[in-house]
């Protein structure tokens, strides 16, 4: 059988970080290495925002197009009203919320306290004080499986089913006449191939 494609991970959105000034820190040694890493884009407005820039508008865009956002949870930024603003837009627009709670210079016994201290609004998402697991939330709502490098140049009729095989976890058949897909989770890397072989079929790279 002849490989098609490949699956692929594609960005859908960006993360939106939501933050005190004070922790701008925070931002730049613990989560920016790991966003750039994963290659998970951000908006960020100290970096998207330039002089001659209308503010608002490109904050509203932000709202708009990010799929999810962190919010880094310090002493500091639960005394900025702003940061629950941002927090309440996302939210309202139906956006995934991942608190990242950022306590290392905290006792236990304040960290305890600073938890407990929190709004009810906010302790509905579970949070967390590992970026790592953040960053892999983070990574759910920003990629999507795409298969790219494939182009068919036959009639559609002729093929009865395309199947795609992951050796990991399973497979997924696509039916042309109804294209129905039923697949196993997760995709990792996945071969498509076609079961009969078509007169015409090309990849494109």
């Amino acid at each position: 059988m002849k490989p098609l494609g490949r699956w692929k991970d594609k960005p859908i959105g960006s993360v939106m970080i939501i933050y005190a000034r004070k922790d701008y820190k925070v931002f730049e040694d613990v989560l920016e290495p790991r966003l750039k890493s994963e290659g998970i884009p951000y908006f960020l407005d100290v970096e998207q925002i330039k002089p001659g820039d209308e503010w608002l508008k490109k904050l509203e865009n932000a709202y708009e197009t990010s799929s999810c956002g962190i919010p880094i949870l310090t002493p500091n930024s639960v005394k900025s009203p702003w940061v629950w603003f941002e927090i309440g837009v996302l939210h309202g627009k139906g956006k995934t919320i991942l608190p990242f709670l950022y306590l290392v210079n905290l006792s236990e016994r304040e960290k305890s306290k600073f938890i407990n201290s929190l709004p009810e609004f906010i302790t509905r998402f579970q949070y967390s004080t590992n970026p790592d697991e953040i960053i892999e939330s983070a990574k759910e709502h920003i990629f999507i499986k795409k298969f790219t490098r494939l182009r068919i140049s036959l009639e559609l009729e002729n093929v009865n089913e395309v199947v795609a095989q992951n050796l990991s976890f399973g497979c997924i058949i696509v039916r042309f006449g109804s294209f129905e897909i039923i697949r196993n989770e997760p995709f990792n890397t996945c071969l498509l191939y076609t079961s009969p072989s078509p007169r015409d079929l090309s990849t494109s790279r």
